[in-house]
């Protein structure tokens, strides 16, 4: 996350993160859907908010909540599936996270472990003016589920 931004903290159950400002309602309803995310920034590049998405499970929980509310012949819609293959379009990458453990030993000091497993993280990044509209479809969905 980028440190130029004003940040808020936001708390959800057992979430809790310091949130650049423009994306802590969003990110806040994401968690309320029990959706993860570990780590977001509300611009970078210029014109784009990035969340990354704990694993690929959520990332599509995110989608399908999101598609649901979007007619499909809405230009919201086309930009989020990359239907018309634009410079506005949502944009999706699928990275490696080396998966650490940590082990307490008699002394109670934490320990760690070689990495016994690889997981993948989802980053979307999402125009800075859908994140609001987003924000309101996401508190849509927790209010009817």
């Amino acid at each position: 996350m980028s440190s130029e931004h004003t940040k808020t903290v936001v708390r959800h159950l057992a979430h809790s993160a310091a949130i650049d400002q423009e994306l802590a309602p969003l990110i806040f309803e994401l968690w309320k859907a029990q959706i993860s995310t570990s780590a977001s920034c509300q611009e970078s590049p210029k014109g784009r908010a990035w969340i990354r998405f704990s694993s690929p499970a959520d990332a599509l929980s995110f989608l399908n909540v999101v598609i649901k509310y979007v007619p499909e012949e809405e230009p919201f819609y086309r930009r989020m599936i990359g239907r018309d293959k634009t410079p506005r379009d949502w944009k999706y990458a699928l990275e490696p996270e080396q998966v650490t453990d940590w082990a307490s030993d008699a002394a109670d000091q934490l320990n760690w472990k070689p990495p016994s497993r690889v997981a993948f993280e989802v980053t979307i990044w999402i125009p800075t003016d859908d994140v609001s509209v987003v924000a309101a479809l996401l508190k849509d969905y927790n209010g009817a589920a």
